[in-house]
């Protein structure tokens, strides 16, 4: 819990400035893609919608979160331009092994983080305590 100062930012946590890091398991961005015309196919998509949303909500709180108290901010996906599958429902070995192959070069890269999530890049800084 931060302690609020009257008119001021928060104050850090008890232990100081930090490092948040939030890595997503997945590609933030799906690409689109035409359905069949019948609720079980639209189902899947409409679902990932809900869930895509509820992820940017998600990456804009703990983002302005981090930078409201002075933590540095730090994120990691599956590039949106890599192929890894579009069905985050099914079950695929190959889709499982393309994620993983992806993941574990991103974790051997010098530097996979950035400091923003792609649902705010557009954001100016100020908005975020820069």
């Amino acid at each position: 819990m931060a302690i609020l100062t009257f008119g001021g930012k928060p104050t850090p946590l008890k232990f100081g400035p930090g490092n948040i890091f939030v890595v997503l398991n997945g590609q933030h961005v799906d690409i689109p893609y035409a359905v069949r015309n019948d609720a079980m196919h639209i189902a899947g998509p409409a679902l990932g919608a809900m869930l895509d949303n509820s992820t940017d909500g998600m990456l804009i709180r703990y983002c302005s979160s981090a930078k409201l108290r002075g933590y540095r901010f730090n994120f990691v996906a599956i590039p949106d331009d890599a192929d890894v599958g579009h069905d985050f429902l099914a079950f695929d070995p190959g889709q499982m092994q393309a994620s993983f192959d992806v993941g574990y070069e991103l974790g051997r890269s010098q530097d996979p983080w950035t400091d923003r999530p792609p649902v705010i890049k557009g954001l100016p800084d100020w908005a975020f305590g820069d």
